[in-house]
């Protein structure tokens, strides 16, 4: 698959990492692991945008997790393991959007913490795996999800379907507030 049109600049700070030694590439050049600072990342025009799935953002959850990324920190001057984040990148795609594929929650925890303490570390490893259009990505999110028992209809073809969706959740769950408890 020949990359047409303008090429992610996300490829070539994938590359540069290479460089670095803190990233690795795999022999055909699709797959990207290492570890990465997140600040370095949110800092720069990086965004890391959840995939398209209905599971959306859920705030208690990453209130939850950023308070015991907290409590570790202040017991041992470290935070949590944030285990690896699955990434893809749209090779198209000239924005600098990180497709989230698993790890959205710890994405918006290691998120907080760098706003609320932008002078730690927050060091995550991840796995991009470069793609060359959305219903690829797409394609490669259903890929991933075959090893678990997944309903293919939890999942949106495109990000514009899980806005929509995140958007109407979010209504529904103030409107019935009651209904989302527990």
């Amino acid at each position: 698959d020949a990359v047409v049109g303008p090429v992610s600049p996300l490829i070539r700070l994938l590359e540069q990492a290479v460089g670095t030694g803190k990233v690795v590439k795999d022999p055909l050049g699709q797959v990207y692991t290492g570890f990465a600072s997140y600040a370095d990342l949110a800092n720069s025009q990086c965004a890391f945008v959840p995939m398209n799935s209905n599971r959306a953002i859920n705030r208690d959850v990453v209130r939850q997790r950023v308070q015991e990324n907290i409590e570790a920190f202040e017991r041992s001057g470290r935070y949590m393991e944030f285990g690896q984040i699955n990434l893809l990148v749209v090779s198209s795609d000239p924005s600098h959007d990180f497709l989230v594929m698993d790890g959205q929650h710890r994405c918006e925890t290691m998120h907080e913490l760098i706003a609320r303490f932008p002078t730690r570390e927050v060091w995550f490893q991840f796995r991009a795996k470069v793609v060359t259009s959305e219903p690829s990505a797409f394609d490669e999110l259903q890929h991933f999800q075959r090893s678990y028992p997944t309903d293919p209809r939890s999942f949106f073809r495109s990000r514009a379907e899980a806005r929509v969706a995140t958007a109407v959740l979010q209504r529904l769950k103030e409107m019935h507030p009651n209904s989302f408890k527990g």
